[in-house]
């Protein structure tokens, strides 16, 4: 099974078709591997000490997302993996800036929010997460991004603590929030 030109992208050819899944193929990985940190990270013991107040653990409901994430992103990287089987061997640049720079990129940055969330509490965590990645994917205009970083986590944060009662990491220096 060749890789062909789709009529969505007509300029792309079959080689650069193959280097978009080797990417693809390597975020997915990626991704799973966060996943499958994240949910090692939220089994730990530090989390089990609001199951007697509630019946289950505060971290419930980012364990079910946490699962959906790493089913997602196994199944991306199977995606990817098929296509590239299917194309014509050839050898690939795996040191191409293009094709290892922006998932590496998002595996740091989602490395640096799991060990910061417990630092610095989920809402600042959170809103330098989402400026990162904002601006990591392309979107260029500050005057939109910045309110968006600001507002989802602040959001998320309301819902969780005040109608959900799923205490979430609290900053250091807000801990009365």
């Amino acid at each position: 099974m060749a890789v062909t030109v789709s009529r969505d992208c007509p300029k792309l050819e079959a080689k650069e078709l193959r280097q978009e899944a080797q990417r693809t193929l390597k975020f997915g990985a990626a991704s799973a591997l966060c996943a499958v940190l994240l949910l090692i990270h939220a089994r730990s013991e530090r989390y089990s000490a609001g199951m007697a107040d509630y019946g289950f653990s505060p971290v419930f409901f980012p364990e079910i997302l946490l699962f959906f994430w790493l089913g997602l992103s196994l199944l991306l990287a199977f995606k990817a993996w098929v296509e590239i089987r299917g194309s014509k061997p050839e050898v690939p640049n795996v040191l191409s800036e293009h094709s290892f720079r922006r998932p590496m990129m998002c595996f740091g940055v989602t490395t640096a929010y799991s060990v910061l969330i417990l630092q610095i509490g989920f809402l600042f965590a959170s809103m330098l997460f989402a400026i990162i990645f904002i601006r990591l994917f392309g979107y260029k205009k500050w005057a939109v991004a910045i309110p968006i970083a600001i507002v989802f986590p602040v959001v998320i944060w309301y819902v969780f603590n005040f109608s959900l009662h799923v205490p979430l990491p609290v900053s250091p220096w807000f801990s009365r929030i």
